[in-house]
């Protein structure tokens, strides 16, 4: 798409891509910062995948002026980056003894997705159609987004008041 829309070389798509990777890593140094704001590890999960919901359809549908894009990147990548240990780190507390099992699990899926999407993702940006783009990468996102947000709504901490045990003596 840098490409397409900026007229760039492969040595300077090369160079723009290094934003996505420093977003990366920033956002992998924040997500212990970001939990910490949001209270819990869910919450940060689901600000998290907005973050790139929002990023991935901002570079995606909008003509952005370069720096635009190149913000957009870096975004994209940051929400990557907080992402990973926020959801290595759910997975693992949930998972009891068999977190070996579990993560290697969620990483051979995370593999798979992406080894079946992004073929139809490279074949759609090379004909230049991003209505098939948004339909391929928007499909997985908008999964993402529904599970997330159904997982941090069901796994809200319960109050004192509500998990405690109900009397049934009578006597208060």
């Amino acid at each position: 798409m840098l490409k397409q829309r900026y007229n760039l070389n492969t040595a300077e798509i090369g160079v723009t891509v290094t934003a996505f990777g420093f977003g990366l890593g920033i956002g992998n140094l924040s997500a212990g910062w970001i939990r910490r704001m949001c209270g819990r590890e869910e919450i940060s999960l689901i600000a998290i995948t907005a973050l790139l919901a929002l990023s991935i359809a901002a570079f995606t549908t909008v003509a952005l002026p370069f720096i635009g894009a190149v913000t957009c990147l870096v975004l994209w990548g940051f929400a990557l980056g907080a992402g990973a240990p926020s959801s290595t780190t759910i997975l693992a507390e949930r998972s009891g003894y068999s977190k070996g099992m579990v993560l290697a699990f969620a990483e051979t899926l995370n593999n798979v997705t992406i080894f079946a999407v992004l073929p139809a993702a490279i074949r759609s940006i090379d004909r230049g159609d991003n209505i098939s783009l948004i339909l391929v990468l928007g499909t997985g996102l908008v999964v993402g987004i529904i599970l997330t947000l159904i997982d941090g709504f069901l796994s809200r901490p319960v109050s004192a008041e509500q998990s405690k045990p109900l009397d049934l003596s009578g006597t208060n």
